[in-house]
């Protein structure tokens, strides 16, 4: 009976994407709404990661919840990301932390675009330190030197992400 009405509730939602917001918004109720939007914006995956990533910005109190759901969307929400990134209408913290989740998502394809990032020079220097801070969190050491370097530089987002991740 309930898979029924949540196969319905996702078709309804594919055909209506505009609905994915409502969704989101649903999040912050705490309780067998929330839980089921949370499964919904999970089923519907890559549909879901822009509707998501703005909530991620504008709805503190769920970025831990969001970031699990963009986790289990897995690739699909690294594409996503890379696209949001790319599209230039993010602040630098903003973008920082979007390169902080994909470490928090720890797959093939995150770390991927996170080395990306991190030898694209056209990427602001905190986020190539951020995302290279995220690599070295990550268990990737060669990043060190690099880190190490960032601790000087005039930079005051480089600087926080390197000694953050150098405390570890």
């Amino acid at each position: 009976k309930h898979l029924a009405s949540r196969t319905r509730y996702v078709s309804t939602v594919r055909s209506e994407p505009q609905a994915i917001p409502y969704l989101v918004h649903a999040l912050e109720y705490h309780d067998v709404s929330s839980k089921s939007a949370e499964e919904i914006l999970i089923e519907l995956g890559a549909t879901a990661v822009p509707a998501l990533l703005s909530g991620y910005h504008t709805k503190p109190t769920e970025r831990a919840i969001i970031r699990g759901m963009l986790a289990a969307i897995g690739s699909d929400a690294v594409t996503g990301i890379r696209k949001f990134m790319a599209s230039g209408a993010l602040g630098v913290s903003q973008r920082a932390q979007l390169v902080r989740l994909l470490g928090d998502m720890d797959n093939s394809e995150s770390r991927s675009l996170l080395a990306d990032l991190q030898v694209d020079a056209s990427v602001d220097e905190a986020n190539r330190v951020e995302a290279a801070a995220a690599l070295y969190l990550l268990g990737d050491k060669e990043h060190r030197d690099f880190l190490v370097a960032s601790l000087d530089t005039s930079n005051v987002h480089a600087r926080r992400a390197a000694a953050y991740c150098m405390s570890f």
